[in-house]
């Protein structure tokens, strides 16, 4: 039995423009399906009574040593949501990494 992963779509910033803190911001994105990408869930977090709907829901993702594409400020649709990739993240080296996955990504949404 062999590990098989999900089908994501990766929405890549094209052209950012920059926000009033001169940051750059997506304003378009071009849509990239990868496959075999393992979904590992998180934890929901910011229940409580005055914000019962009002859930962050962080996950990492698990991207297969083929994809090679940046993922800063990109963003991540899967089970019928969209999440914001956290950071700049970076591939395990190769070498180090005898398994088929060696690019671990942060993602986050948040609800309510």
């Amino acid at each position: 039995m062999s590990i098989v992963g999900e089908t994501v779509t990766v929405l890549l910033p094209i052209e950012p423009a920059k926000d009033a803190m001169g940051e750059k911001i997506a304003t378009q994105y071009e849509s990239v399906d990868v496959e075999n990408v393992l979904i590992q869930r998180g934890e929901t977090s910011d229940l409580a009574e005055t914000r019962p709907m009002g859930v962050k829901v962080d996950a990492t993702l698990h991207f297969p040593k083929t994809f090679n594409r940046d993922l800063k400020r990109a963003k991540v649709q899967f089970w019928g949501n969209t999440y914001r990739v956290i950071g700049d993240p970076i591939p395990y080296m190769i070498e180090n990494t005898p398994g088929t996955w060696n690019l671990p990504v942060s993602v986050e949404r948040v609800d309510g």
